[in-house]
């Protein structure tokens, strides 16, 4: 049963990408009037007015320190959040509740991946993670810091 709802899923979301385009084809200069107003019905650039070649000459290679910082952003995030598997991973694993070798998803982490954690705070929030439970008694979620999904 659930097997055939997944399947009516993936067929309706599959349909809606592709009616979406046939639809909005289907649309004429009424359809775009009343849905945007007359804006959307006129050619006219309206407001819009191109740069001139001085103005593009002045502005040639101003994007540069953009990049420069975005680039330098990103890496130090990098640097400060740690490598993903610090904070979410999946695989084979062992439940000390139950004893039994697992398939499981585990959040937080161990020192190992802590460490490389940048961030003094993001490194206290890695472990609190680490040390919080999902609430229930079943052996799939006695252990902090994991979901057992299976048994090996």
């Amino acid at each position: 049963m659930l097997q055939k709802i997944k399947h009516l899923f993936i067929v309706l979301f599959l349909a809606s990408f592709t009616l979406q385009p046939a639809l909005a084809e289907s649309f004429n200069k009424d359809d775009m009037a009343f849905a945007f107003g007359n804006s959307a019905v006129s050619n006219d650039l309206g407001e819009i007015a191109l740069l001139s070649n001085q103005e593009m000459m002045e502005t040639e290679g101003k994007w540069v320190p953009f990049v420069i910082g975005a680039f330098h952003a990103v890496r130090y995030a990098r640097y400060a959040i740690g490598p993903a598997r610090a904070w979410l991973r999946t695989g084979n694993s062992f439940s000390r509740s139950s004893n039994i070798g697992t398939y499981s998803i585990r959040w937080g982490s161990n020192s190992h991946w802590r460490n490389q954690i940048g961030s003094s705070q993001l490194r206290s929030l890695n472990a609190r993670l680490h040390n919080s439970r999902i609430p229930g008694s079943s052996w799939r979620t006695r252990d902090s810091g994991h979901f057992h999904l299976w048994r090996r």
